[in-house]
């Protein structure tokens, strides 16, 4: 018998960073418009004709580095073969490659690292520019900034290009925010306290000769830890660049500030649960598939609320053959949607609606549904239960309903600039052994 090893191949990712030198001069009135494509080869060991990734392109520039990045799986085992095309771009309205000229000798430098995939955290940052040292002449100062790290351990690019600003006319800028990740700031490890980074502002010239108005040197470490500060990158004279940047909120950040979950659920009492041979809603000793889903996500949900109550409504329900079906949950729903997304309460609200898949006389409740698009949440996630009860796979129903909870989550409170509260000191031996605390529960 075949043993097969049980162990998972451990992945490794590099970056490529791309810069080229003397690239020839096709263009009659201007320098050429380079941009790399990269190609991979498929599985049949032929190239594929779409190209993997691209750089930018750069605008009249005969030597230029490159702040897009490749990042690739690096296999040990495998031969992988890899081809740059540098293209001309002439052609602004189409993508197609035969439009564009192919550029001829030139050189071409490679500089690749391992990524540190520990290291992933979004970084955004807003950078300003004062009293730019521009001749008064100028009518339109057209600046742009440079964002590199020193890489102390390569020879042939001291300075890895990370972003590169667009141009603005003006001598005090503000320029678009933009997000980088952690790991574009670091040289290897990311544990090297001698790491820099480097903020160059130039001048733009047509010719590709930029000239450089200044430039500021700050070590990564002292940057970062002021993160949420603006910093000041003295340029010479009065000129200088104003830099703040925030790193992207954790869903565990939340929850250490002590962001609770709160559970709601709406039953389906529709006319269609009628039709089954068994009772949705009977009160037994087996357990129903309502009181399944209630019970496998309640018992999640309900470690992140501190008074662990539940409200539940039902909708669809006609009460005493009176011939009235009541879906007034809805107006208790939306109240209490509206009170839970509080900033102040530090509550964020989760409604679970359980039916049987052929809901009837639902149109109030459709249009309740409508008009709670106008409240603080309208995203909306199906699971079909069936499915897991089926293929015996019932620990993965929770997963399935909640897994989107953790990013919801932080797209609200990034739209509404609502930051997590700072962590309060708690009794780290009480909440290691203390089955109360809310379980594990791992980010996407």
């Amino acid at each position: 018998m075949k043993q097969t090893s049980s162990k998972t191949r451990t992945q490794h990712m590099v970056e490529l960073r791309i810069a080229l030198e003397n690239i020839p001069k096709l263009d009659k009135f201007s320098q050429s418009d380079p941009q790399v494509l990269l190609f991979l080869k498929d599985r049949y060991n032929n190239w594929e004709s779409k190209p993997h990734g691209m750089t930018e392109r750069i605008k009249n520039e005969a030597n230029t580095k490159f702040s897009t990045s490749f990042c690739l799986e690096y296999r040990f085992e495998e031969l992988q073969e890899i081809m740059f095309l540098v293209l001309d771009i002439d052609n602004h309205q189409s993508l197609d490659i035969k439009c564009q000229q192919e550029v001829g000798k030139g050189t071409i430098t490679i500089v690749g690292r391992e990524i540190l995939t520990e290291k992933n955290r979004k970084i955004t940052l807003r950078v300003q520019a004062r009293n730019l040292a521009l001749k008064n002449w100028i009518v339109k100062p057209d600046v742009f900034f440079e964002l590199s790290r020193k890489d102390g351990g390569n020879k042939v690019i001291e300075d890895i290009l990370v972003y590169k600003s667009e141009r603005r006319n003006t001598k005090n800028v503000s320029w678009d925010s933009f997000v980088l990740l952690e790991r574009d700031f670091w040289q290897n490890d990311g544990k090297n306290p001698d790491d820099y980074i480097r903020f160059a502002c130039f001048h733009h010239k047509q010719n590709g000769k930029h000239k450089l108005l200044g430039e500021s040197t700050l070590r990564v470490i002292d940057f970062l830890e002021n993160e949420g500060r603006k910093q000041r990158f003295p340029l010479g004279g009065l000129s200088e660049l104003l830099v703040s940047c925030e790193f992207e909120k954790t869903f565990l950040e939340y929850i250490d500030g002590g962001l609770e979950v709160q559970l709601n659920i709406a039953i389906d009492f529709t006319a269609s649960n009628r039709d089954k041979n068994y009772d949705l809603h009977k009160n037994g000793p087996d357990e129903t598939c309502y009181e399944y889903a209630i019970r496998v996500v309640g018992n999640i949900l309900e470690r992140y609320d501190s008074d662990k109550q539940i409200s539940v409504y039902g909708f669809g329900g006609e009460f005493n053959n009176s011939g009235f079906v009541s879906h007034e949950f809805a107006l208790t729903v939306s109240e209490r949607l509206e009170k839970s997304v509080s900033q102040n309460q530090n509550v964020y609200g989760v409604l679970l609606i359980i039916t049987d898949g052929q809901v009837t006389s639902m149109t109030n409740t459709i249009k309740a549904i409508m008009e709670a698009k106008r409240e603080p949440r309208d995203i909306v996630h199906f699971v079909e239960m069936k499915k897991f009860v089926e293929s015996g796979m019932n620990k993965d129903l929770p997963k399935a309903v909640l897994e989107e909870i953790p990013d919801q989550i932080l797209e609200y409170m990034t739209k509404k600039y609502i930051k997590p509260r700072k962590a309060e000191k708690s009794n780290t031996f009480y909440e290691a052994f203390n089955d109360q605390s809310p379980p594990p529960y791992s980010e996407r």
